[in-house]
């Protein structure tokens, strides 16, 4: 029995999930501030914007459901961040670095020249697409 279609379907509720997540802590930390109630210092920590290019580009993917290119990735991270001048080379640098550093525990994945995605969806890509991964 092939498991392609259970995996599919476990990689799209863990990305509907982390937006939903997300949805429901902001909306609650929306009411407590309308009823003027002091907001919970672990949402707060929850909600903190990522600091590294590591963790933008991971909630970027998440939200995507899919593999993007390091240049779109860059673009979404200088979106989030206010910023248009996201350096490609810089945010690629940084996925190769931590690749190479955390081996097989890494967050995320080179699937194809110049794109990336989550480790979970390396077993959806094609078998001449895994073979090229770095």
């Amino acid at each position: 029995m092939s498991t392609v279609k259970l995996k599919e379907a476990l990689v799209d509720l863990q990305r509907q999930r982390t937006i939903l997540d997300g949805a429901i802590t902001h909306l609650q930390n929306v009411i407590a501030m309308l009823d003027g109630e002091p907001q919970n210092s672990n949402e707060q920590k929850v909600e903190k914007r990522p600091t590294s290019y590591i963790d933008e580009g991971i909630l970027i993917l998440e939200q995507a459901g899919k593999p993007l290119h390091i240049s779109e990735i860059a673009r979404r991270i200088g979106h989030v961040r206010q910023q248009e001048d996201i350096s490609r080379a810089s945010v690629e640098s940084s996925f190769i670095r931590h690749i190479a550093t955390k081996g097989s525990k890494a967050r995320v994945v080179k699937v194809s020249p110049g794109h990336f995605g989550l480790p979970s969806w390396k077993s959806l890509l094609p078998l001449s697409s895994q073979s090229d991964v770095a």
